[in-house]
């Protein structure tokens, strides 16, 4: 085995590129000896993490450079020590992969290529977001007026194309509410009764109307909402936002065939989430924009 370089920057580097026995493409990669002790010893796990979001984040962009239909392939150098980092690799990998599939989707649906500076106002909404689904137990989401949030409706996917009326969606976006959407999977533990009562978010989305996202040095207001996937904003007209949220629940179901899912709608007032620091960088996320092949940041909860 070749020795890692000690005059090397990083902890790791890519060996080199094959494919393996069924002639898929997968990435090699050797670690610093050191690093593969700190792992070992259980108090790396936050710059294990780190790497395994980089190396995760790699992969993706490799597998689109490739035009790859499929994850590309990893494997390690002294595999057995690091299989806490492989598992870690893998989830961060399937959350991005996930990511890029619902952006694109959005994309072929009339939304814009996503924003690369935000706002303060979609920092917050991440934040709420997060929030929300942190609290998965379902029967206390009819009483949410502690978040300044109103519960609209849920919608089951239980396998087939779902339907669903969103005419209180719309009518709470047209009063200038933010709508924050929540995708759960329920646990299908049939002898754990407990854990089969218990729903684990999947995928957190938000939907900022105009009147948050404007520019107010702007000579004319922006018709646009911004979609939140992940944690990048894109622009979206009311027009094309229900061909989204179709392709949204189009992507979800094809990701979890088999798994029991739920799209949850939620309405938080603008009063509830606007502060007068949203207009600070308001004027400059028009101008930047991010390549629509690109994988995004995402939750902390993602498909498993």
């Amino acid at each position: 085995m070749t020795p890692f370089p000690d005059a090397y920057p990083l902890n790791y580097r890519v060996l080199s590129m094959v494919k393996n026995e069924n002639d898929k493409w997968i990435s090699r990669y050797q670690f610093r000896s050191s690093f593969i002790d700190t792992i070992e010893r259980g108090d790396g796990d936050a710059a294990a993490w780190a790497l395994a979001v980089i190396i995760a984040r790699e992969l993706v962009e490799n597998a689109r450079l490739m035009g790859l239909a499929y994850p590309l392939g990893f494997e390690f150098q002294e595999e057995d020590r690091l299989q806490k980092l492989r598992k870690m690799v893998k989830r961060k990998q399937k959350q991005l992969h996930f990511l890029q599939k619902l952006h694109l989707a959005v994309l072929d649906a009339g939304a814009e290529p996503a924003i690369i500076i935000k706002n303060p106002i979609h920092e917050r909404a991440v934040a709420l977001t997060r929030q929300r689904a942190e609290t998965v137990d379902l029967s206390q989401w009819a009483d949410l007026s502690a978040m300044g949030m109103h519960h609209l409706l849920t919608a089951e996917f239980h396998n087939s194309a779902m339907t669903m009326n969103l005419t209180p969606v719309f009518q709470a976006i047209r009063d200038g509410n933010m709508i924050q959407l929540i995708v759960t999977q329920t646990a299908t533990d049939e002898g754990n009764q407990a854990a089969a009562a218990t729903a684990s978010p999947v995928m957190l989305a938000a939907i900022i109307p105009a009147a948050l996202t404007t520019c107010p040095y702007e000579q004319k207001e922006s018709t646009d909402m911004h979609l939140l996937l992940g944690t990048l904003p894109q622009p979206i007209n009311q027009h094309h936002l229900m061909n989204a949220l179709t392709a949204i629940m189009n992507t979800v179901a094809e990701n979890e065939q088999n798994a029991d899912l739920s799209l949850h709608f939620f309405m938080t007032p603008n009063t509830y989430i606007q502060r007068d620091d949203d207009f600070r960088l308001s004027c400059l996320h028009h101008a930047h924009r991010v390549n629509r092949n690109l994988p995004v940041g995402g939750w902390s909860s993602m498909p498993q």
